[in-house]
């Protein structure tokens, strides 16, 4: 059951940063409605915030699954060191080392995702019986919610995290209490050689909309596809 005395103490705790980093009103308020939105339970363990409790059939036995708002210098950490486990993992045949590397620093850096998120972007790790198995990254952007990251590590592929984090998703932006019922649809990105996280997004209802190519600098370009899917309605 909600804790309501805990979650409005997190919630002031936000805003206080949110308003100090000057965010702007707008994604101040999608922020904090979208993450009361996910807190219909809060542990008091390392992970210790606001967030969302699945229970889940894997292997023949029931894995706790938990969806964790990131607001934390730890938590951050967390998902900095998360991040380089799962790209070099990811990438190792589609980048250069190099590449990697570069983009790790741009993108995944704790300075870099702080940033991020000063503009709206929303990071949550994704806990399997409180072990740290990935993260994901969402952004709302016009009518659309963009994923603009979802990795889970190695150790715990193949256990129907990603389609439970998507289905997470979806209940979010289509209960009409929530008020983000007018985003109808998901997109995310993806490297156009990366078949098997292709084949995945497939199997979530996916669809490849346009390739793009995106130079992030350091003389290197992603070639990308832009995938889609619906948003059910029920």
């Amino acid at each position: 059951m909600l804790k309501q005395g805990v979650l409005l103490a997190f919630c002031s705790e936000l805003c206080y940063i949110m308003l100090r980093q000057r965010i702007q009103k707008s994604i101040l308020i999608f922020s904090v409605r979208l993450i009361i939105s996910l807190s219909f339970d809060l542990h008091q363990n390392y992970y210790s915030g606001a967030g969302m409790t699945f229970l889940v059939p894997a292997g023949g036995k029931i894995m706790r699954f938990d969806v964790m708002p990131v607001v934390t210098e730890k938590q951050l950490i967390e998902v900095e060191e998360a991040a380089k486990n799962v790209w070099h993992n990811y990438y190792r045949d589609i980048f250069s080392q190099e590449q990697i590397e570069y983009m790790l620093e741009k993108f995944q850096s704790r300075s870099a995702m702080k940033e991020q998120m000063k503009n709206g972007y929303i990071y949550y790790m994704l806990l399997s019986d409180e072990e740290l198995a990935g993260y994901m990254c969402l952004h709302l952007k016009g009518d659309y919610v963009y994923l603009e990251r979802l990795y889970i590590k190695a150790e715990f592929r193949r256990r129907g995290l990603a389609r439970r984090t998507i289905s997470h998703i979806d209940s979010v932006f289509r209960n009409p209490e929530i008020g983000f019922s007018y985003i109808k649809k998901m997109r995310l990105r993806v490297e156009r050689k990366n078949s098997f996280a292709i084949n995945v997004y497939e199997h979530l209802d996916f669809h490849k909309v346009k390739p793009v190519d995106t130079d992030i600098g350091g003389g290197f370009v992603c070639q990308e596809y832009i995938m889609e899917r619906k948003i059910p309605t029920n």
